[in-house]
């Protein structure tokens, strides 16, 4: 048992109420109805990640951002193998591309490190 958990709060649920509150602290992984409660209540976020939808999503994130990083390599070796004055503006404007996609992805990482440290976050 948890420290300084001595209070116990009694609440009536009808017997669905019971069932989607086990089905919700089984979908997010917490261990024990207690502990869901209290993160539900006392968390300064209050939205809950599906841990199967959030792993779907990092799935098409990364074939997402690896198809794009195919894209520039093939672009890139395209480049180097022309490197006539006819492609200078192209080059600057690849440049600019992709510094815009590493901005993107930057940007990208940061979302995606917020997102885990709420999942994370449990009492």
């Amino acid at each position: 048992m948890k420290d300084n958990l001595t209070k116990y709060l009694r609440v009536r649920l009808t017997d669905e109420e019971y069932k989607k509150l086990q089905a919700l602290t089984i979908k997010y992984q917490f261990d024990t109805i207690s502990d869901f409660v209290r993160h539900y209540l006392f968390s300064d976020r209050k939205n809950l990640i599906d841990p199967k939808a959030y792993l779907q999503g990092m799935n098409e994130l990364t074939v997402a951002v690896n198809r794009v990083g195919n894209n520039i390599n093939q672009y890139a070796k395209f480049m180097n193998k022309t490197k006539d004055v006819e492609n200078i503006a192209l080059m600057r404007e690849w440049n600019k591309l992709f510094a815009e996609y590493m901005n993107l992805l930057r940007e990208v990482n940061l979302q995606i490190e917020k997102v885990y440290s709420l999942k994370m976050e449990k009492i």
